[in-house]
């Protein structure tokens, strides 16, 4: 089967949690025999933000992969963006066309923003070519827009006419899964919960040395609303009585963001114990992983954590560290709290807090219920087994 990913929300190999379930993708569909590439919409990459994918196109871990318009840089201009989007269509027609004069295209995978254009014209150029099309739906479409008579006209086109034209659609939860059957045929609907490369993410840390500096890590984009600001006011509340521990946080989302995050630590006389990382290359997240103690995710209720389900957190789950998440959305479905992860409810900052000192206190406890969340994530997350999940869905369409 000759499959390609295509869509404008992600980066490519490097980036965050569309770029994680792309990879997952990927090596999921390439371990079970499909031919598979990724073609990158949108550039991403600002000089000022720090660049983290320096092709514009190559191949990764065994998947081709290239940007559509040429290059991975971002236009500085409205009109260079807008160049660079024309550039973007005319390279997936002529990339379609050069693969299927060599070999057929079987089926597109669409993984978009829910532009209504990015998306249409993947359907479309799939058409042509007479390869099935199948829409990725990982979060509630146009859940972080203010509800304008324009984003409702989107809304409405979206689910009335694209949800029907595309051959079949991957939700990644059940919340999603009642949504579209609403206006949909479920019978071409499969659900994929977060995928992991759990061999690679299992780094098995130690928490037996009481005595040694204690870590707490965050990995992901920094712009969710409040999820990082509570994060360090929970961390505030636990690094008055612990002065031994630190919080990590790994990722970027521009230079206004990081201000804002920034002055949280400062507001809160944190200055040296929350370090700033950056972004990093998905090639050294293992060895990020491992240098730390407990991992923490601490979300935000509302719609968008109902209805999505975090990446990020089956990589945490996949290392073997205790994991201390809010239970949020399906989360609680697959985890026990204090078994396989530390749960705690949400829009409540001090147990989230206590929760972290609890795990930092009783390290024995935390390293067997990182080691059942491993487990958890190679029973329920492994690539492997919903690649071949995704083949055999395709192949019934």
């Amino acid at each position: 089967m000759n499959l390609w990913i295509i869509g404008d929300a992600f980066g490519f190999p490097n980036g965050y949690g569309a770029t994680a379930r792309v990879l997952a993708y990927a090596q999921g569909l390439q371990a079970n025999g499909a031919n598979v590439r990724v073609i990158c919409l949108k550039a991403f990459e600002r000089p000022e933000d720090g660049v983290l994918n320096t092709e514009p196109r190559g191949v990764y871990e065994g998947i081709p992969f290239e940007y559509a318009c040429g290059t991975r840089m971002r236009g500085a201009t409205f009109m260079q963006r807008r160049w660079l989007e024309l550039k973007s269509a005319w390279g997936l027609l002529r990339a379609v066309f050069v693969q299927v004069r060599r070999e057929k295209l079987d089926a597109v995978i669409l993984y978009t923003t829910y532009s209504l254009f990015w998306t249409l014209l993947g359907w479309f150029v799939a058409w042509l070519v007479g390869a099935k099309t199948i829409l990725d739906v990982c979060e509630f479409p146009f859940v972080y827009r203010k509800p304008t008579w324009s984003i409702k006209l989107q809304f409405w086109i979206l689910t009335r006419t694209v949800f029907r034209l595309v051959n079949g659609l991957i939700v990644i939860s059940r919340y999603l899964e009642d949504f579209v059957s609403r206006c949909y045929n479920s019978a071409r609907l499969l659900r994929v919960p977060v995928l992991v490369d759990v061999e690679r993410l299992n780094v098995n840390g130690d928490l037996q040395n009481q005595n040694r500096f204690k870590r707490i890590l965050y990995s992901g984009t920094l712009a969710h609303d409040g999820e990082v600001a509570d994060l360090i006011r929970a961390f505030a509340l636990l690094a008055r009585d612990c002065p031994d521990t630190g919080l990590r946080i790994i990722g970027d989302s521009g230079a206004a963001v990081r201000a804002q995050i920034e002055n949280e630590i400062h507001a809160r006389d944190l200055a040296g114990r929350v370090e700033l990382f950056g972004a990093i290359k998905r090639a050294d997240l293992p060895r990020v992983l491992a240098s730390v103690d407990v991992l923490a995710l601490l979300r935000s209720d509302g719609t968008f954590s109902q209805a999505g389900f975090p990446t990020k957190l089956g990589e945490y789950l996949a290392t073997g560290k205790p994991v201390v998440v809010t239970s949020t959305g399906e989360i609680s479905d697959h985890l026990q709290g204090g078994v396989s992860a530390f749960l705690v409810p949400p829009n409540d900052v001090p147990a989230f807090a206590a929760q972290l000192r609890y795990v930092i206190e009783h390290p024995e406890h935390a390293a067997q219920v990182g080691a059942r969340g491993r487990q958890i994530a190679r029973e329920r997350f492994d690539y492997r087994v919903h690649g071949k999940r995704i083949i055999e869905f395709i192949e019934t369409i």
